[in-house]
């Protein structure tokens, strides 16, 4: 099996992390770097240490923090026997509990965009990270076309070419596709490893 596939198949769709995550990941430039660099390919310690020009030391105590938080797992590439860092989902909701109930944070959410692999972060109502689809791509259209059909199909009258209205689209389809789930207590929602959704889109990566 192709470490491609592996990823394919490993890769949830949705993951739903405590705030503390959310603000672990926020808090540091170099870690929204790192996550912004694994959501465009696989890479170890090493290759990330020098993509980013960061000392392998550093980005070996970012990782950790990373993983521990629930954004990124390792895989081990079969070919190669090398360890290599993917991010374990997609769409990244964030929760707060009351009174023993999941409460999904409606002004905090991380998207990675299928086809670009461009990563989207908003952390309680501010856009942290944001980069253009690019209009380069040979499958931008392709994706702009799949994105105003899951907004029609939502209800959801934006533009969407830029990260506000890209990241109201993932978040509609998360809640959806969650919505039989956020009345259980928090005991039984771990970080969500959930059915995959759009399952050809993690193709390309």
């Amino acid at each position: 099996m192709s470490l491609a596939l592996e990823i394919t198949n490993y890769i949830n769709a949705i993951a739903v992390l405590p705030q503390q995550s959310f603000q672990t990941l926020s808090s540091s430039i170099e870690r929204i770097s790192i996550l912004s660099t694994l959501a465009k390919t696989p890479l170890t310690l090493t290759e990330l240490s020098e993509t980013l020009n960061i000392s392998k030391s550093s980005v070996y105590r970012h990782l950790k923090k990373l993983q521990s938080c629930g954004w990124i797992t390792q895989l081990k590439d079969k070919s190669t026997k090398k360890l290599v860092y993917v991010p374990t989902a997609l769409i990244y909701l964030c929760y707060t509990v009351d009174d023993n109930k999941l409460i999904i944070q409606d002004d905090t959410i991380c998207v990675i965009v299928p086809h670009c692999r461009v990563l989207l972060l908003k952390f309680q109502n501010k856009l942290i990270k944001s980069e253009k689809c690019p209009y380069e791509c040979d499958r931008h259209n392709e994706c702009l076309r799949e994105l105003r059909k899951l907004a029609k199909r939502l209800g959801i009258d934006y533009p969407l070419d830029d990260a506000e209205s890209i990241i109201l689209v993932y978040k509609t389809v998360a809640l959806k596709e969650l919505s039989q789930q956020l009345t259980s207590p928090l005991l039984t929602i771990p970080v969500n490893k959930t059915r995959l959704l759009y399952r050809e889109l993690l193709t390309a990566i």
